[in-house]
């Protein structure tokens, strides 16, 4: 048998096939734009924003958190964060810090954005239905990544969820 699910929005959504990075560019034959044109002119609590963007999420957050105005336009957020990947299109200033200052700045707009938002939910509980490190690592240690939980398992590429919190 065959199953078909029909998805019909109520709010018409634009879909746009850009890179977006921390200012407007061509970085390879890639066109980079930047959040605040996607979100000049929009009202307040009226946007629904994913980012997935292999890595230049850290420019596009520090950037966004340092705009209260656009801040409040986002209703609701969904982004996948990638802690340790340096992308050709991130802040030229990231690029050229260690890895540990690096992480540490990335950490620190993950804690800013709880200021603004609440967290509603992340896939790393699937993630780690899937890693038994009681089975793959037994009788060693495993090969830790550079941002990992307990025994091992990688959280350097991940899905979360927000909501603004002037909804809660």
């Amino acid at each position: 048998w065959k199953m078909v699910v029909y998805l019909r929005y109520e709010t018409p959504y634009d879909s746009f096939r850009i890179c977006l990075g921390p200012e407007e560019k061509v970085i390879n034959q890639r066109r980079y734009t930047t959040i605040f044109k996607h979100l000049a002119g929009r009202p307040p609590l009226s946007t629904h924003l994913k980012i997935d963007t292999e890595g230049t999420e850290w420019a596009i957050l520090e950037r966004l958190l340092d705009s209260p105005e656009d801040l409040d336009k986002i209703r609701t957020l969904e982004m996948e964060v990638h802690f340790s990947y340096v992308p050709e299109g991130d802040d030229p200033q990231v690029r050229s810090l260690s890895e540990k200052k690096r992480l540490a700045n990335r950490v620190r707009i993950m804690e800013r954005m709880l200021e603004r938002f609440a967290c509603t939910g992340t896939n790393l509980e699937v993630y780690r239905e899937s890693w038994p490190p009681e089975t793959e690592c037994a009788g060693s240690r495993c090969n830790e990544p550079v941002v990992h939980l307990y025994r091992g398992m990688s959280v350097d590429q991940f899905a979360v969820s927000y909501v603004n919190r002037d909804l809660l």
